[in-house]
């Protein structure tokens, strides 16, 4: 790149089916790592209020390690740009 040009990023146009779009509430996470895979179970509890927990499989990602650690880091400079605005706010 010459005279200080930069590579813009190409734009991607990505279509869902609206259940995805919706997204699905979890409030568990259970994490299961292998030699080249990260699995991401996400689960949403339940009280079924007689003291008994039922638990729901609502969603599993299957990534690579090196995604995993890239999710893992934008969550994190997501979470600490969020805590940063409220604390000024």
């Amino acid at each position: 790149m010459a005279n200080g040009d930069s590579v813009k990023p190409k734009e991607v146009k990505i279509n869902a089916p609206i259940d995805i779009i919706r997204g699905h509430y979890s409030n568990a996470v259970k994490v299961t790592i292998s030699d080249s895979e990260t699995i991401l179970d996400f689960v949403f509890i339940s009280d079924q209020g007689n003291g008994e927990k039922h638990g729901e499989l609502v969603s599993r990602v299957i990534v690579t390690q090196d995604f995993a650690n890239k999710i893992a880091d934008s969550i994190n400079k997501t979470l600490e740009a969020h805590t940063k605005k409220q604390k000024k706010d």
